[in-house]
Formats: structure tokens, C-alpha cells, sequence
């Protein structure tokens, strides 16, 4: 689960930075202030969004491979002269404690920041209610305090001070360039990109946001502004109050430190939105979900699966392979089946891997679709059929599995596994199969050498394998024996010239 949000961080994070990166370099210089702000807080509600449409998995929704298919081959483990490697296991256990560690991280960094929003609005409420309202214009409050805070508006609240000693024909000006901000609403931006902040609060292109966002609110409260009051007259007002300080970051304020820029804004010429740059958001939309669909070759890493390959119910099968299955559901009614379509190398690798508990029935090749299927019957519930003469299994209910978990035995394979110095001296390195057996008790017995490369590396494989502590597999409830396989890597490394058939 960790994973899966980690990769909607990872994706909805990414689609922010290009949106940002998009707008500063195309939109940045445009007067379309309102085009601006829906692009900004257009892009921050589509990254949220549209990774989520990748989790939104139904029921009836086709289950990957590795769902339905069992597998008891142990995963390889790396043994190297210097033995600084790390096996599949190992490393995929030390990915899971980074995921804790940054999981804490982030925990950590969302708490703080939720406190610090909490903190600023209780502070930013207390003042709107502990000051006294001087007048109503329309819908809209103005309050006036003794305190010398910066005037801001807070949706339908507009506050200014005292203080400052400004009289009614420059405070004017001011009400209007807050009420500007109250009747655009642009107090839920302020709110919303607060919480964009708190959830992504790692994202420097989410802080920039917010000041991007920011600034396009003053552009615009200045644009409306001036349309009634004179421009130099205005900005010179704008040039006493920036002496201010700003102290409510979730208001919109008559003051900020991009006075200097509005100034700018306001005496610029206005200039005609360049079209061609409507088309960016064509280019934006493509590569964001360009980035959510990475997500599928990273599930692919998760869940071993193919997107290309393609199963369905058992009524749905073929109709020419529906002789087959009803032959063999005439011996067997309780005969599973499982109908698989795809690429024919993919389908060719599928077979091999799991052929321990699918078995091949036959296969239809589609020319026109350019696709092979393949039949198989599931043999795992057909364990009893899998014994030996000895009374060991193959295939169980519930195989298996070392006392600790995979990662343990991995790290205690390498531990204790020496690179025989025969072996190192001869250049020899390659992959040794060790087959062996795990007892009712748990206990490795009957370790053998299903393919080995000499120089004592078959034999320090099977000391090493024979020590290891399991606990046993189960076939409906009961402990039973069954046989297990793992491939033991020896490498010398990089700069060496090897001797794959292990002989000097």
C-alpha cells in the first residue's frame, strides 16, 4: 500500500512540476489574469485528480497474472568473492524500509505543516471576530482595527487599520482593491493551494504555486482597481503600503513584496493574449498523463504481470477449445481452467514459469490479431497428484517458507556462504541449482545439485542450504514434505574473465 501511494506522490508531483515549468515559460508574461489563475489552479486540481484514476480497480476488473497463478521458485541469491552484493530479497526488503523511513518523513513534514495552517487561520478567525465591523458595503463587511496589520480580505470580510493614519479618500482605494478580491473568491484558491501545500509540502513547484497564484490576485485586484481611480495616484498608494508587513498568509493582501512588479503591471501596455499559447495546455494535459501512465511499467515491477497479455472466465474460452475442457470435465467436474492471450514469446515464458501449476492444453493461434492463446488446467489444487513415491510434494496449498521470512534467509545464505578459493583462483563463477527437501518438522533434508559449476561451489552450496531452518508447507491444514529449488549466483565481479563451465 505504501508503494502505491509513494508512486501517486511520485506521479502526482511530477504532473505539477510541468504544469509550473509550462506556465513560466510560456504564460508567465501574459495579461490574461483570469486564463492565468484557472490554468494554475486548473493543473493543481488535475494532478491530485488524475492519478487516482489508475486505483480506481472494480471487481470484475481483470486480475494480473500473478493473482491467480502460485510459484514456489525461491528468488536468487548472489554470492560474490568480496561479498558485498545484495540479493532480489534483500534488496527488496531494504526497499520497504526506506518506504518506513520515508513514510515517517513525510508524516513528520504533513504534520508541521498542518499544525503551522491551523495555527494561521484559528489566529486569522480570531482577529475577524474580535474586530468590530465599521460599515457594510452590499454583502460585504469592512472591519477597522487599532493594530497594525496589513489590510487583507477574507471572502466576505475586508480588513484594514487605523493605524497607518490614511484618510477616507486613500482608504478608497483600498476597499476597492479588497473588495476585488472578495468578489472574485479568490480566498478558496488561498485555501485550496493551503491544503495542496500541506499534502505535497516536500514540492517546491507547489510553493512556487502559491506565489505564482498569489501575484495573479494582486494583478488582478489592480486591474479592477485602476479602471476607477487614477494609475500614478494608486501606485504611489501601493508604494506607502508595501511599507507594511503581510501577516496572514491565507488572506489576500493589499500589500505584498511584489509591489515593485505590480507597479510594472499596471503602467505596462496591455498586450493581446498570444493564441498559439492556448495550445500549451494541449502539450501539458499529454505529458501529465504521459507520467500517470508510467505508472503501469512500475506495477509491472510490483505485480509481474504484462499489460498485453490477457485472461478470461472459463465460460468465455474458445469455442474451439471448449472440446477439450468438456472432455476433461467429464473425469473431472471440478476441473479448473484458465484461458490465456497474448504475444506468442510472452505467452511461450508465461507457460515455462508457471508450468509447475498450469499445465498446457493446447493452443489457438489468431493470425489476424496476431496473437497466440494458450489453454491451461490448474494443477495446484491436484497436489495429491504431485507426490512422489516418497511422499513429497511438488505442488501444496501452502508451500513452504523459511523461519524469518525470505529476506533472513537470503542474509543468512550470504553470511555464511564462502566463495571457495578453488573457485576464485580458476576464474570460476556461474549458477548453481540446489534442490532439496523440506521435512513436517521443518528440517532440510535430501539437498542435491541439479546443476552445478564445480570448484567446490556445488559443495559449500549444499553445507550452507542444509543448515538453513524452515517452516514446513501444508496440504489442507496438515504439515507435509515438500521439494524446493533456489539458483545460488557465485560472481567474481567485473574484471574478471570467467570460466562458465567450471573448469580450469
Amino acid at each position: 500500500m505504501k508503494a502505491f501511494f509513494f508512486l501517486y506522490l511520485l506521479e502526482a508531483n511530477a504532473m505539477v512540476g510541468i504544469s509550473v515549468i509550462v506556465y513560466l515559460i510560456f504564460l508567465r508574461h501574459e495579461h490574461h489574469f483570469q486564463l492565468k489563475r484557472l490554468y494554475i489552479v486548473g493543473m493543481l486540481f488535475l494532478s491530485i485528480v488524475l492519478p487516482f484514476f489508475q486505483f480506481s480497480i472494480q471487481s470484475d476488473t481483470l486480475p494480473a497474472i500473478s493473482q491467480f497463478i502460485e510459484a514456489y521458485t525461491l528468488p536468487e541469491v548472489t554470492i560474490t568473492a568480496l561479498q558485498n552484493s545484495l540479493s532480489s530479497a534483500e534488496s527488496f526488503s531494504a526497499s520497504f524500509q526506506l518506504l518506513d523511513v520515508l513514510t515517517y518523513v513525510y508524516i513528520a513534514g504533513l504534520g508541521i505543516f498542518f499544525i503551522v495552517f491551523c495555527i494561521r487561520l484559528t489566529t486569522l478567525l480570531w482577529l475577524l471576530k474580535n474586530t468590530p465591523v465599521s460599515f457594510r458595503q452590499g454583502n460585504y463587511r469592512i472591519l477597522e482595527s487599532t493594530k497594525p496589520i496589513a489590510s487583507f480580505s477574507f471572502f466576505h470580510y475586508v480588513f484594514i487599520s487605523r493605524v497607518h493614519g490614511f484618510g477616507h479618500q486613500e482608504k478608497d482605494p483600498i476597499i476597492t482593491h479588497e473588495l476585488a478580491h472578495a468578489s472574485k473568491y479568490h480566498s478558496l484558491d488561498i485555501l485550496f493551494i493551503e491544503i495542496v501545500k500541506i499534502v505535497f509540502w516536500f514540492n517546491p513547484f507547489v510553493h512556487l504555486s502559491k506565489n505564482i497564484l498569489t501575484a495573479i490576485h494582486e494583478y488582478q485586484a489592480d486591474q479592477q482597481t485602476v479602471q476607477s481611480y487614477n494609475r500614478e495616484y494608486y501606485c504611489q498608494l501601493l508604494a506607502r503600503e508595501a511599507l507594511l508587513s503581510a501577516n496572514f498568509t491565507l488572506a489576500s493582501h493589499f500589500n505584498q513584496s511584489l509591489t515593485i512588479k505590480r507597479i510594472a503591471m499596471i503602467k505596462s501596455v496591455k498586450k493581446k493574449l498570444n493564441v498559439w499559447k492556448l495550445a500549451v495546455v494541449v502539450p501539458v494535459l499529454t505529458g501529465s498523463v504521459f507520467v500517470v501512465a508510467c505508472q503501469d511499467q512500475a506495477m509491472k515491477e510490483v505485480m509481474d504481470t504484462n499489460k498485453t497479455l490477457s485472461q478470461v472466465n472459463e465460460s468465455e474460452i474458445p469455442a474451439e477449445l471448449q472440446a477439450e475442457v468438456n472432455k476433461i470435465k467429464q473425469k473431472d467436474p471440478n476441473a479448473k481452467f484458465t484461458y490465456i492471450e497474448g504475444d506468442q514469446k510472452e505467452v511461450a515464458d508465461l507457460v515455462e514459469k508457471y508450468k509447475e501449476t498450469k499445465k498446457p492444453l493446447a493452443i489457438l493461434a489468431d493470425p489476424k490479431k496476431g496473437t497466440t492463446g494458450i489453454l491451461l488446467q490448474d494443477v495446484s489444487n491436484h497436489a495429491e497428484a504431485l507426490r512422489d513415491t516418497k511422499g513429497v510434494y511438488s505442488v501444496v496449498e501452502e508451500a513452504a517458507s523459511p523461519v524469518g521470512g525470505m529476506a533472513q534467509l537470503m542474509n543468512y545464505l550470504q553470511t555464511n556462504m564462502t566463495y571457495p578459493a578453488t573457485a576464485r583462483e580458476a576464474n570460476i563463477q556461474g549458477k548453481v541449482f540446489v534442490q532439496f527437501v523440506v521435512q513436517e518438522d521443518g528440517t532440510v533434508t535430501d539437498v542435491e545439485i541439479l546443476k552445478g559449476i564445480g570448484g567446490g561451489c556445488d559443495e559449500e552450496a549444499v553445507r550452507v542450504v542444509a543448515s538453513s531452518k524452515w517452516n514446513p508447507g501444508k496440504q489442507k491444514g496438515v504439515p507435509i514434505k515438500q521439494r524446493m529449488s533456489i539458483p545460488i549466483q557465485f560472481s567474481l565481479g567485473e574484471n574478471t574473465t570467467p570460466n562458465p563451465v567450471g573448469k580450469s
